[in-house]
């Protein structure tokens, strides 16, 4: 029995969950609701009803098996990355930043994470954001998720400090950073 469902059930006290798919979820709800009412839109495009499966089967996998693995990865870049309001950051970005040929290149190329990463520095906002988006869309990329896996699958996973650890872990820390970063957001 946790800790917090200890002081939930037996001490009648309010506590979160110590789950840290709660955290993640809760984390990225408050952080879109600040997000949109500093800037007047979610940095994250709210999925369509199709896709609203993404958002509801995301979970820790259960097991070191690599299947779940690559879904649950499937699933957050799905969530985060793809989902990244890119043309808003743009529209935002053509009001306060003069750095115009930056802006140019991140539309003509389609690069969403250093949209967000641009949009941060103009903005003054410092957190881990940009590298757990790298991390989630390298995973996806590099270890044979979305495309054959090569020599690259490991070097990934190197890159970011995550060798060693078992699928289950990468994940954890992956939901763990997320929820870090967005929450160390002063907005």
């Amino acid at each position: 029995i946790t800790k917090s469902r200890f002081r939930r059930d037996f001490m009648g006290e309010f506590v979160d969950s110590e789950d840290p798919m709660f955290g993640f979820h809760k984390s990225l709800k408050e952080f879109q609701e600040k997000f949109e009412n500093k800037f007047g839109f979610e940095l994250f495009i709210p999925l369509k009803q199709d896709d609203m499966h993404v958002y509801d089967t995301l979970r820790i996998p259960i097991s070191n098996e690599l299947p779940e693995f690559e879904e649950q990865i499937g699933n957050l870049a799905k969530l985060l990355p793809d989902s990244i309001d890119v043309k808003a950051l743009i529209k935002e970005l053509r009001k306060t930043s003069t750095d115009k040929s930056t802006i140019d290149e991140i539309e003509q190329k389609g690069k969403k994470i250093r949209a967000v990463e641009f949009f941060l520095q103009v903005n003054k906002l410092e957190t881990d954001i940009v590298k757990v988006l790298d991390i989630i869309q390298d995973i996806r990329s590099k270890y044979g998720i979305s495309h054959r896996r090569g020599d690259d699958s490991k070097k990934v996973l190197q890159k970011y400090g995550l060798d060693g650890k078992s699928k289950i872990r990468i994940f954890k820390d992956i939901i763990s950073d997320m929820s870090v970063s967005v929450n160390k957001l002063n907005l």
